[in-house]
């Protein structure tokens, strides 16, 4: 209770006033790491997957359309054409 009495003193808040704030602040606490949590896997998958391609050899699987040596646009992989 010391640091929010001095909180209330040094801001000049009411008490509900810096209660909301404290509240906001700790949930903004507690949900910054599940946000960094799924952004941090959704580059752990990304990088996954170029990593399976580059082993198997086929390049760059993000890329689905691919032109041919004709123009033609070839969507899929080789065993579908």
């Amino acid at each position: 209770m010391c640091g929010l009495s001095w909180f209330l003193e040094f801001w000049d808040l009411p008490l509900n006033v810096a209660f909301i704030f404290l509240l906001l602040s700790a949930c903004f606490i507690f949900l910054l790491p599940i946000i960094n949590i799924n952004g941090l896997l959704v580059i752990v998958e990304t990088f996954k997957m170029r990593i399976i391609a580059v082993i198997k050899g086929k390049g760059n699987v993000l890329e689905e359309d691919q032109e041919n040596n004709f123009g033609e646009i070839i969507s899929g992989s080789e065993e579908e054409r």
